[in-house]
Formats: structure tokens, sequence, C-alpha cells
């Protein structure tokens, strides 16, 4: 739920990046996530929630999956979070959208081997499977 509202305010903020766009194919692939905000994992997301793991497909037919598991330091357990949408590129930059919505959701740079996603003030950092 946390996570809806942060890649809310990222939306509003990120209206306005689209931009003209290509064939996503070439970034198309699946990537596991190595730090938030520059920090290995589990990394921190401020107070006592920490990151422990998460992907990011890339699908040849212009759909997205990121997921990502967290838990909270107060709670017993964990949890996992699954945003999904359609992709374009615009150059090295990767426009994600939400399935439901043509509002840019957030703005992912590929710099080889890794891609950026940034969205709700955080960086997530993925590599290749």
């Amino acid at each position: 739920m946390r996570i809806r509202i942060l890649l809310g305010t990222w939306a509003v903020v990120m209206s306005s990046a689209c931009g003209s766009s290509t064939a996503p194919p070439a970034f198309a692939g699946d990537y596991h996530l190595t730090a938030v905000n520059g920090a290995a994992l589990p990394a921190s997301l401020g107070g006592e929630t920490q990151v422990m793991r998460g992907s990011l497909h890339l699908g040849a037919d212009e759909r997205w999956f990121l997921t990502r598991t967290q838990v909270a330091l107060t709670l017993p357990g964990s949890s996992t979070d699954t945003l999904s949408g359609h992709w374009v590129t615009t150059g090295n930059d990767i426009i994600l959208y939400f399935a439901s919505t043509s509002v840019v959701n957030a703005v992912a740079t590929y710099a080889a081997p890794a891609v950026v996603v940034v969205y709700a003030g955080y960086r997530y950092t993925v590599l290749p499977n």
C-alpha cells in the first residue's frame, strides 16, 4: 500500500516526461535487485522497513513486472509487492507505465549491465540474471 502511494506521487512529478519511443526489445530480459539507493540488500527504505530481494522483468512483449519483498523490522513475516504495466524506451531511458494508466510511473536508465529504476524517491539497481 505504501509503495502505491509513493508511486502515485512520483507519477505526478514524472507525467511531463513522456517522449518519443522506440521498440523495447533491446532491453528485454530478467533482472535481479542488487541495491536500493546504492546500498546492497538488505537495504533500508527508511524507518524500519527493509527490502530483502526483488526482480524486474522487461518482456519483449512490452510488459513489465517489478517484484519487491520487504520486511517491517517491528512485525513478523514479510510482504511482497508486484507492480506491472507496459514499457517503452527513449534512448537509454526505459519508461514504465502501470497497466491501469497512461501516466509515467517510473523511469529506468540502462547503464550496461545495470538498469536503475527510479520512482518514489528511491533508486533500485538491478542486474541481468
